[in-house]
């Protein structure tokens, strides 16, 4: 896709550059990308926001943008701050490129990537006004989570929405509704087969780190059961509770309960990594 190129050991060098340390990170549950290439940094947007609206809508739908920081380059002057040591094999020598697009790890990654989409959303406010709106408001980074009050009315702004990012190189895929006629409605103009997804009732799609069922219009939440630990401790308990993640707060009956149990051990000046007594561990 040509996010890197390399850097020739013949031109001069620059007077500043940066090279960004990067780590592989492993997803065997991915449609798409098994093994991504991961650098370091950290970005935040609103997504309890977009969440809660899309709870509103009667009919939703769901999609992303396929290799979203890809898509956008980075101007030249600025590449020799993304600049990495990489090898094709381990037997290879290694060499000196530098990232040619947005790369997903750094500060400002979150920031250019959504600037796009408001650019993108700008352009349109004349001709799609409301589409321009879903745009502005209801991308968290690469993943579009909206809806409307009628099928009609959705299916009119998935192709508003495609054919606005389509005209900036930024394709929408893995479109899904809680609706099988919108679904029906959807036109593939590509020879991708995860286009639009054909979702079984039993199954579930990941969205923002939640687990949504679209024939059920529901989230889901999956609690893996741990074996009963020998040793229980406030550190393996605040784990334990950590490890469910509810933005909206769906939980919150349950978990408080939990909550408060680990406040009562703070009153029962119980360090972190003692041993709770057997009474209080066979309580949690």
């Amino acid at each position: 896709m040509g996010h890197m190129k390399i850097v020739s050991k013949e031109e001069s060098q620059p007077s500043a550059a940066f090279y960004l340390p990067h780590h592989p990170v492993m997803k065997l549950s991915s449609l798409t990308t098994k093994l991504r290439v991961v650098f370091d940094a950290s970005a935040k947007n609103d997504l309890v926001t977009i969440l809660m609206r899309f709870r509103k809508h009667q009919v939703v739908i769901k999609a992303d943008v396929e290799k979203m920081f890809r898509q956008i380059r980075v101007a030249e002057e600025d590449q020799d701050w993304q600049r990495i040591v990489w090898r094709s094999q381990s037997d290879k020598a290694l060499e000196l490129y530098r990232l040619t697009t947005v790369t997903y790890g750094t500060t400002s990654a979150s920031f250019m990537a959504t600037n796009c989409l408001v650019s993108l959303s700008e352009e349109a406010k004349q001709k799609y006004p409301e589409a321009s709106k879903i745009i502005r408001r209801d991308f968290y980074m690469d993943d579009l989570m909206t809806g409307a009050s009628t099928v009609d009315e959705c299916c009119q702004l998935q192709k508003q929405i495609d054919s606005i990012l389509v005209s900036a190189h930024l394709p929408l895929r893995k479109w899904c509704s809680n609706s099988t006629e919108v679904l029906e409605r959807i036109e593939d103009s590509s020879d991708d087969p995860l286009f639009a997804l054909q979702i079984g009732e039993d199954e579930i799609i990941k969205s923002l780190g939640l687990s949504w069922k679209p024939a059920l219009d529901a989230f889901q939440f999956i609690v893996e059961q741990k074996a009963f630990m020998a040793k229980s401790t406030k550190i393996t308990l605040l784990s334990d509770l950590n490890r469910i993640f509810d933005p909206l707060g769906f939980l919150a009956p349950v978990l408080v309960r939990g909550k408060i149990f680990l406040q009562q051990l703070w009153q029962l000046k119980i360090e972190w990594a003692q041993q709770l007594p057997e009474e209080l561990s066979n309580r949690w």
